[in-house]
């Protein structure tokens, strides 16, 4: 099959937690099953030139994309390599504005302000760069509140192209502690019609949840199951991952 896998960081170019380690360690199991994967990710330079040594070359693609986040236009470029010992492609997505910075999430202690913004555009862009690459997944696998926009984005704006008609979206929780909660007036970053702002969809006491996104399908309620064949292949993966951590 062909997957595609969103998240914010991926070892060995960025880490915070254990999403990067999972995000990482997921495709490249899926990818030994013999699937198809590619693993999209914001670019951030300030972090990767700390250990250049160390790291896969990554080269700049020709490719380049516009995205409207609210009443403005973002230009995105794209930067690709691999997974260290895989066959895995790593997609990068490039915006100077939003991930050229020391840290991930936050400096000194504090959030960035425009995180929602941020990770609307990066939700915005694994989309773009999945229609322009011409990826055609079966799966796409969001992770966390920075890519909970994407299932969204999936049933409401793409599942009536082509290329998306048959892909499925798998959403994964690595910690609810962190739901990507932002002010009511952010729903406009989204794209997305207001009538969905309410307590059944994204919205939660007043706030734009991007975490509560990918529960429900937004233009039908809470998602169904996914199919046995697309849940069978995560599980296998994820059996496989904790072998080493049995006895």
């Amino acid at each position: 099959m062909r997957i595609v896998i969103a998240s914010s960081e991926a070892v060995p170019f960025a880490k915070t937690g254990g999403l990067a380690d999972v995000s990482s360690a997921l495709a490249k199991a899926l990818n030994l099953k013999g699937h198809q994967v590619w693993l999209i990710m914001p670019y951030y330079p300030e972090l990767l030139k700390n250990n250049l040594d160390e790291l896969p070359v990554i080269h700049e693609l020709e490719t380049s994309f516009e995205i409207t986040i609210g009443n403005n236009k973002r230009t995105a470029k794209l930067f690709g390599t691999t997974l260290p010992d895989s066959d895995v492609s790593v997609l990068m997505v490039d915006q100077k504005s939003y991930f050229h910075r020391p840290g991930l999430y936050q400096q000194d202690g504090g959030d960035y302000h425009d995180n929602s913004e941020r990770f609307i555009f990066f939700s915005r862009s694994v989309m773009e760069v999945i229609q322009k690459l011409y990826l055609r997944p079966d799966i796409i696998h969001a992770n966390d509140w920075q890519t909970g926009l994407i299932p969204a984005l999936l049933d409401l704006q793409y599942r009536k192209k082509s290329l998306f008609e048959k892909t499925a979206s798998v959403f994964t929780i690595h910690n609810m502690a962190f739901q990507g909660q932002f002010r009511h007036w952010d729903m406009n970053l989204t794209g997305l019609d207001w009538k969905y702002f309410n307590w059944e969809q994204l919205e939660f006491y007043d706030h734009l949840n991007l975490l509560k996104s990918h529960v429900f399908n937004l233009g039908h309620g809470i998602h169904p199951e996914v199919d046995p064949e697309h849940a069978g292949i995560f599980i296998e993966a994820v059996h496989e991952l904790s072998k080493p951590y049995h006895s």
